[in-house]
């Protein structure tokens, strides 16, 4: 089985039919992508949806120990900031790690290429496990007992500026304290915050 056959019967078991699946011409025009974007509505919660990458795991990309890893990335949002901003910034996100030939590293900072919504959408994501959802949403298990790696599953949470500086201050465990502390709508990809 392909690893994006995997992937979507593993997202489907967990999250429900995807309600569309997009692909990469649809969201870059007339650059081909080899993976695709899949949308599960009421995901993690009513009145929000969640954004998969379907492909992105089809060739494995190097960790920072030199590894092979496959991965799809994760977005979630409520629904009334659904639209192509984040549908957008999951393909170019996704894209920049495939370019790379990298790993998308839990606890490291990305920079989205524009904000997630108008007028004051968020710019950056932490790279983090997809806790909003059933933990084992986060691995897709290995094909069978004989081979075919695990697909790590990594969800991109939208974070303000003074959080991200929070981050490279005190390192990831910090935030992770912040959020247990203060527990922020993370579905929020317009929410404001000072650390």
């Amino acid at each position: 089985m392909r690893p994006s056959d995997r992937v979507k019967a593993h997202l489907e078991r967990l999250l429900g039919p995807a309600v569309a699946t997009t692909t990469g011409r649809d969201l870059a025009g007339d650059r081909e992508a080899s993976f695709a974007v899949a949308t599960f509505p009421d995901q993690p919660t009513e009145g929000a949806t969640t954004l998969v990458t379907v492909g992105l795991s089809s060739e494995p990309l190097t960790g920072p120990e030199g590894e092979q890893i496959r991965q799809e990335l994760l977005l979630c949002a409520w629904n009334k900031a659904l639209g192509d901003r984040l549908y957008k910034a999951l393909f170019a996100t996704a894209q920049a790690f495939r370019d790379l030939g990298e790993t998308a590293n839990p606890g490291a900072i990305v920079e989205l290429d524009e904000p997630l919504a108008e007028p004051s959408g968020l710019e950056l994501a932490f790279l983090y496990d997809p806790t909003y959802h059933a933990e084992e949403l986060a691995t897709v298990p290995a094909a069978d007992a004989k081979g075919g790696e695990p697909i790590e599953i990594v969800w991109l949470i939208p974070i303000t500026e003074s959080e991200a500086e929070l981050i490279e201050a005190e390192g990831p465990e910090a935030f992770e304290s912040y959020l247990a502390a203060t527990d922020p709508d993370l579905l929020d990809v317009t929410r404001a915050g000072e650390v």
